[in-house]
């Protein structure tokens, strides 16, 4: 196995060559490199396994030589050398995939723990039937079946499942689940491919909870528009505290680089047996917290939750900005809920949910009054589509308030224009005339009630919809009985009467005749006594 050592100071690289002990780790030959540019023609000659590369040096540094060997798909395992300890180059490292990296100085125990996982790391690939990937995913495996309740709670049956899965662990192993749910959108309007987001991710959350680049022990989802994963940490002997803190920094790091702030929960310290109802603890949280963001949350510390005093919406208030056109008071009314809502940490994402039902229903009321279907709004998809955002945060929240106002004013303007629906109600029965129309199918096509939508068709047409109908059909059958030699029959079929003899009588009572004679007096035949 071959190692190279990249450094632009020649006392670093020397000084691990001497203090490693590369034959008990398993390696044949160190390669040396004193730049970036020196080292990428030396991996390209002699493709070492392991590569231990500073950041900073001269000419190329270590993450454009990290890059480079990403994009000629060189398998080396990749490791950092930095005098940066705030995980400044964090992000670039995890995102081209390094391994670890060690911060000057360190230790001689450190830098050989650092070479002693790359060096397994390697191995490991080169074993496929038994590699770290394998485990991996029995592991994701294990961690979704027990989470889901597949093996039950026992602990002796979840005990038999280790035995096959993770001989390494027990079902009585002090374990604590450390959740972090991320709204990817803003990471995504940054730029980052969802899979490339949620590799750093991972990777960022893992090594900043547990201090290790490598844990096998998570499983993420995703439920739109949240990636949340799932870490445990079996063998736990730190409180809630230590994570608490370790969480913050996270945040922090992870708002800098990805431009998104997570919300963390850290579960309480519990055996590995008892996963399914921690689990359950946790996910029946983040769906009464939906709005919840940037938090810190310790189920230990969380007391049960009461029901929250509530707030109550002004009917009125909402019903005069609709009628009087105002966008401006009903968003402003509504963002000053919302922030009274949020004030209440314990109770917000139920008190905005509470603020999006009872004012759909005070604009469903108030469309109704208005003889509006008003229920026609869910057929529009850009509106569904923010409906189901609004109950992940407070900006979609008014976002689609802003929408669902857009929405009524148009049903209102229409409604307003009288004539202009009349006019659009007949265009529609002339292009549905084939079709089986009825009253409520026409007024959903124009945004009214159909009880609204009669009266008001009587009153501008002078008929009724039934007789507006039929005298579409009947000259529609007039042009088919003098051009076509279609039989009564297939005529009344297509035209949508729901029989030949309505059809004839419909017929006759306009013309005078029935069909069949109509026909003759059309096409100029001596009319007899047909049978219609």
């Amino acid at each position: 196995m071959k190692i190279l050592i990249v450094d632009d100071d020649i006392a670093t690289v020397d000084m691990i060559d001497k203090v490693c002990d590369w034959k008990a780790l398993g390696i044949s030959e160190v390669l040396k490199a004193y730049d970036g540019e020196e080292a990428k023609a030396l991996i390209q000659e002699k493709l070492p396994d392991i590569i231990l590369c500073d950041i900073g040096m001269p000419r190329t540094n270590g993450i454009s030589v990290l890059k480079w060997i990403r994009e000629s798909r060189i398998d080396s395992e990749f490791v950092f050398l930095t005098c940066y300890s705030d995980y400044e180059y964090t992000r670039e490292a995890v995102r081209f995939g390094a391994l670890d990296y060690l911060t000057k100085p360190f230790e001689p125990q450190e830098l050989f723990v650092c070479i002693q996982n790359a060096v397994a790391r390697v191995l490991q690939k080169q074993a496929p039937n038994d590699n770290g990937q394998a485990i991996r995913l029995k592991t994701e495996k294990l961690l979704h079946a027990v989470t889901e309740g597949i093996y039950g709670t026992d602990r002796s049956d979840i005990q038999e499942v280790l035995k096959s899965v993770r001989p390494d662990l027990s079902a009585d192993a002090e374990t604590r689940i450390i959740t972090m749910r991320i709204d990817y959108r803003e990471a995504v309007k940054r730029g980052w491919k969802n899979s490339l987001f949620k590799s750093a991710l991972e990777h960022i959350f893992i090594e900043m909870m547990t201090g290790s680049l490598s844990n096998d022990f998570i499983f993420g989802k995703t439920e739109e528009p949240f990636e949340i994963e799932y870490l445990f940490i079996p063998g736990d002997t730190n409180d809630a505290q230590y994570y608490i803190a370790r969480a913050a920094e996270a945040q922090k790091f992870i708002r800098d680089h990805l431009g998104t702030v997570p919300l963390f929960i850290i579960g309480e310290r519990i055996r590995f047996f008892e996963s399914f109802a921690q689990y359950r603890k946790i996910s029946g949280y983040m769906e009464r917290n939906s709005f919840l963001k940037g938090k810190v949350v310790a189920m230990e510390s969380s007391s049960e939750e009461t029901e929250p005093a509530g707030l109550a919406l002004d009917k009125s208030l909402i019903r005069s900005a609709l009628l009087s056109r105002n966008k401006d008071q009903l968003i402003n009314y509504v963002g000053s809920l919302l922030n009274e809502a949020i004030l209440d940490e314990v109770h917000s994402a139920t008190l905005i949910r509470q603020i999006h039902d009872d004012l759909m229903q005070i604009v469903l009321a108030c469309m109704e009054e208005n003889d509006i279907d008003a229920h026609t709004l869910f057929d529009d998809q850009n509106l569904s589509l923010l409906n189901t955002r609004s109950k992940i945060s407070v900006l979609d929240m008014i976002k689609y308030v802003d929408a669902l106002y857009d929405c009524c004013i148009a049903m209102l303007q229409k409604k307003s224009e009288s004539a202009g629906v009349i006019a659009q109600v007949k265009q529609f029965i002339h292009e549905h005339c084939e079709d089986d129309l009825s009253r409520d199918t026409i007024a959903q096509a124009v945004y009214l009630t159909p009880n609204y939508l009669s009266k008001l068709f009587r009153r501008e047409a002078g008929m009724t919809l039934r007789q507006y109908i039929n005298d579409v059909r009947i000259t529609e059958a007039k042009r088919l009985l003098a051009t076509t030699d279609q039989s009564v029959s297939d005529i009344a079929m297509d035209l949508g009467f729901e029989n030949v003899s309505y059809f004839s009588t419909v017929f006759k009572k306009e013309n005078g005749l029935g069909p069949l004679a109509w026909r003759s007096r059309a096409l100029g035949r001596p009319i007899g006594n047909e049978e219609e």
